[in-house]
């Protein structure tokens, strides 16, 4: 039986090669911005995962990482038992303060802006975390990169994968930043308990996207996404679960 570990770098591994919405974007290496507003257009294609392939065309300012970061982060177990996850699988994620210009209270994985300094996306995101959380990085494993998707925001994003070999403990670093740090436990995700579905509009335009309901809070948007195309790829969570919903969860996107 595959470990966790092995099922991870199997979704790196299936995209290795594969960079989705291709741009040359300001604010990262050998990047020059096409002119202004400049944008990518993600399209249908069945190589890209699934977070990719949901997103639209959207202007493209800058590049940035998160990072997406697995392991057993404590010893409580997940509420919801699972046969396909261990029950002290956590993915570390964070709640963004409600003061913020963009995505304000929403949760998200640590990253950020690529900035003067990093070598790589891998360097942007292990920075951001440290800032953010205060994660000791000598303990994260990364195990690569997944292709880039432009978000509304106007960023060009990099999850990176990695896993947590050496746990450190993790909180807030500045709170006007991140007013939570906390685990999310593999096996509650995969719950039809928590798991649902939001409906939003965009341009006149109807929204249909997986999400979770969490105990902090609404997990949703890119994250949400995100996070579900690596559960799907991992095996974790089956395909075509997003159906339609009988009460599905109005949103307000907020930039």
């Amino acid at each position: 039986m595959s470990t966790v570990r092995e099922q991870l770098q199997a979704v790196v591994d299936k995209y290795a090669g594969v960079r989705g919405g291709e741009s040359e974007v300001d604010g990262g290496p050998g990047a020059e911005l096409r002119g202004e507003g400049a944008g990518v257009e993600v399209v249908n294609d069945e190589r890209l995962p699934m977070y990719a392939r949901l997103r639209g065309k959207f202007p493209v300012r800058k590049r940035a990482a998160v990072l997406v970061l697995f392991g057993a982060l404590d010893s409580i177990p997940a509420v919801h038992p699972s046969e396909v996850v261990p029950s002290d699988l956590d993915v570390l994620l964070l709640r963004r303060s409600d003061g913020l210009r963009s995505h304000a209270g929403q949760i998200a994985f640590p990253g950020g802006g690529w900035e003067e300094g990093d070598e790589t996306l891998v360097d942007t995101a292990l920075r951001e975390a440290v800032e953010e959380t205060g994660l000791d990085p000598d303990g994260v494993k990364v195990l690569g990169t997944l292709p880039v998707t432009p978000t509304v925001s106007g960023y060009e994003v990099t999850p990176v994968l990695a896993v947590w070999e050496k746990p450190s403990k993790v909180a807030p670093v500045d709170v006007n930043e991140s007013v939570d740090v906390f685990r999310t436990p593999v096996a509650d995700l995969l719950s039809d308990d928590v798991r649902c579905i939001t409906e939003f509009e965009r341009n006149g335009k109807p929204f249909r996207m997986p999400a979770y309901r969490l105990q902090q809070g609404l997990l949703w948007g890119f994250t949400a996404t995100v996070l579900t195309s690596i559960l799907t790829d991992a095996g974790w969570l089956e395909t075509g679960w997003m159906r339609p919903s009988a009460n599905p969860v109005k949103v307000e996107p907020k930039v």
